[in-house]
């Protein structure tokens, strides 16, 4: 269909004024349309994985600011500094919102629950698509999250530190 159109195009602009060439009309306009797919594709697009980069990149880094939140880690990255600012976990100040301090635990506590998880599970762990971004619960059945749970003892959790 793309390449009829880009026929009916090249075409009708040679048709618009005299002595422009139909030939070189018709693949100019396949390449334009070639263009603007390889640009705007909604899936694979230029500008779809640049969008699609960018939300990855901002997932990361407020996590990382989240589990240095939690950890107590000094955060020099201003990206990540802005993020944890809009999303009203911290302060103008640098200080911790106690929102911020509630979603820094929930982070590490799923972080917990994951090196958990790879380690008693490794083979199992290395099917699982794990970037750090996806919550537990998604990734696994709530049997396993509630058996990881009761794994992850108090004792335990001074072991993972």
């Amino acid at each position: 269909m793309l390449g009829a159109f880009a026929g009916y195009l090249g075409v009708t602009l040679s048709s618009v004024r005299e002595g422009l060439p139909t030939g070189p009309l018709i693949v100019l306009s396949a390449f334009s349309l070639f263009l603007l797919s390889f640009l705007f594709s909604p899936r694979r697009g230029v500008l779809a994985s640049l969008l699609a980069y960018r939300r990855f990149r901002h997932r990361v880094h407020l996590r990382q600011g989240l589990l240095a939140i939690a950890r107590a880690e000094p955060i020099f990255d201003g990206l990540t500094l802005a993020l944890l600012r809009r999303h009203g976990h911290l302060r103008r100040d640098g200080v911790a919102t106690p929102s911020g301090q509630a979603e820094a635990r929930d982070a590490e506590h799923e972080e917990r629950l994951w090196a958990l998880y790879r380690e008693r599970y490794p083979e199992d762990a290395l099917q699982q698509e794990h970037s750090g971004l996806t919550p537990i619960a998604r990734a696994l059945s709530p049997d396993a999250v509630m058996a990881l749970e009761g794994q992850l003892s108090p004792a335990g959790q001074e072991g993972q530190r």
